[in-house]
């Protein structure tokens, strides 16, 4: 199962969240080669909320420094929130946290200071054939934008009532979280529900043959 097929819809702090998955290899890491984190970074943007006109300036010619940059500090952010969607839902996953901070206020430090990063006033932007939308205005570099818009939304998702819904996949070995739309729900996926299904019943069968 491909992390793309994992995390389809959803927002982008939980999608930052799931850029580490488990494979037979142990985990892997979506961000973990600049390649790799400016593939993220070109499917997020257009989901991030009020980006900047710098983002969408940076964001064709980046040099391979400030990818490798906006990588690092990609991570970090990925860290803290791992730490708290950890904490938000008692998550207990051999496979579930994958974050080097010590606690949770570490992880609260971290989010609040990357989302003052993008401290700025809102901006209409309507371009001549396009469509108008929000955007902040300020000195914001477009590498520095991406892990800051990233962490105004998670601030947005765990201070706000969609906390609720935060959920851990609760797939054999799958290390990703999401957001529910009820309470029955308890995978990221149809694939990891499939899963989750098929290594129910091996147990079951495995325990019929022992009895």
């Amino acid at each position: 199962m491909t992390r793309r097929e994992r995390v389809a819809g959803q927002e982008p702090p939980i999608d930052l969240m799931n850029t580490v998955w488990g494979s037979g290899k142990g985990i892997d890491d979506a961000l973990a080669t600049a390649d790799g984190a400016l593939e993220w970074i070109r499917e997020i943007v257009p989901r991030l909320e009020q980006r900047p006109r710098s983002l969408d300036h940076w964001l064709p010619c980046a040099s391979p420094l400030s990818v490798k940059e906006t990588a690092f500090d990609l991570r970090r952010l990925r860290d803290a929130l791992r730490r708290l969607a950890a904490d938000a839902t008692a998550d207990e996953r051999p496979a579930g946290v994958v974050s080097d901070l010590p606690g949770r206020q570490a992880a609260v430090n971290l989010l609040n200071n990357t989302a003052a990063r993008a401290a700025a006033s809102s901006a209409l932007v309507w371009p001549g054939a396009g469509v108008p939308r929000i955007a902040l205005q300020g000195d914001l570099p477009g590498g520095i934008a991406v892990s800051s818009l990233v962490a105004l939304q998670a601030v947005r998702l765990f201070g706000g009532e969609e906390r609720k819904r935060l959920r851990a996949c609760l797939a054999p070995s799958c290390a990703n979280y999401y957001l529910s739309g009820h309470g029955r729900r308890r995978w990221c996926s149809q694939a990891c529900g499939n899963r989750a299904r098929v290594a129910r019943f091996n147990n079951k069968q495995s325990s019929n043959v022992i009895g």
